[in-house]
């Protein structure tokens, strides 16, 4: 009876040792795809900072060619 129950904790434990193993391995991959997702984001938000500057710098060049454009239109009729 002892031998028995023997080999079946021995073997309970070998599914849990696999079970925790498929868990850590499965975590690893979690692990690995949050980051590829983590580093990914970054990249987009990066990308879009870049941008963001770019139509600003465009926005503000346009601004400043309107106002000169506009001084040199009218620079009487400024009532």
């Amino acid at each position: 009876v002892l031998v028995y129950r023997l080999r079946v904790l021995v073997y309970r434990l070998r599914v849990l040792v696999y079970r925790l193993r498929v868990l850590v391995y499965r975590l690893r991959v979690l692990v690995y795809r949050l980051r590829v997702l983590v580093y990914r984001l970054g990249v987009l938000v990066y990308r879009l900072r870049v941008l963001v500057y770019r139509l600003r710098v465009l926005v503000y060049r346009l601004r400043s060619q309107n106002c000169l454009k506009m001084s040199r239109a009218r620079p009487g009729n400024a009532t």
